[in-house]
């Protein structure tokens, strides 16, 4: 079951969900609206490995992607999901609507508490200003049917985390 915005308000009320800054005007028909943060990550690497830490390289601020361009970058807002609740991030239509590609390459697992980081692809054919603050993903809660929570590589991050895949040996 996907949760409405009854429901969503409700958790947070209740402080099962925990979404910091929080905006009551953020809140959609069945949906979270979040927002982009100020730093960006991408790779330097001529190639990456899937077993092999990358190097990467920050930026602050406004960022111009460029057509086919990927970076990494975060939510403004921590979350702290409860446990019952897993979440997706979509990217918002009018977002994508612009060529603009937001995912967070999968789920987010209950009992997860951080910050979200988002992967931005231009797939368009102009390039295209990142403007931190500027409502980026919905975050969509689902309600599941589970005995644990998350206790991953990626609990409690703040600000963009680029890949720990190399850390699953």
């Amino acid at each position: 079951m996907v949760a409405s915005d009854k429901t969503i308000r409700e958790l947070i009320k209740s402080g099962e969900l925990k979404i910091t800054p929080y905006k009551d005007y953020n809140i959609q028909p069945a949906s979270i609206d979040l927002t982009l943060g100020d730093k960006f990550k991408f790779y330097t690497d001529s190639r990456l490995y899937m077993s092999k830490k990358p190097n990467v390289q920050e930026t602050q601020g406004k960022r111009i992607l460029l057509p086919s361009e990927f970076v990494l970058a975060s939510t403004v807002e921590t979350i702290e999901l409860p446990n019952g609740w897993a979440a997706s991030v979509k990217g918002r239509s009018s977002i994508m609507r612009m060529g603009l590609f937001v995912h967070n390459g999968g789920w987010v697992d209950p009992g997860y508490k951080g910050t979200i980081t988002l992967t931005i692809v231009n797939v368009c054919e102009k390039p295209i200003v990142l403007e931190p603050g500027v409502g980026i993903c919905q975050l969509v809660l689902e309600k599941v049917d589970c005995d644990s929570q998350y206790t991953g590589k990626y609990q409690g991050s703040t600000g963009v985390q680029e890949t720990k895949l190399y850390m699953d040996k």
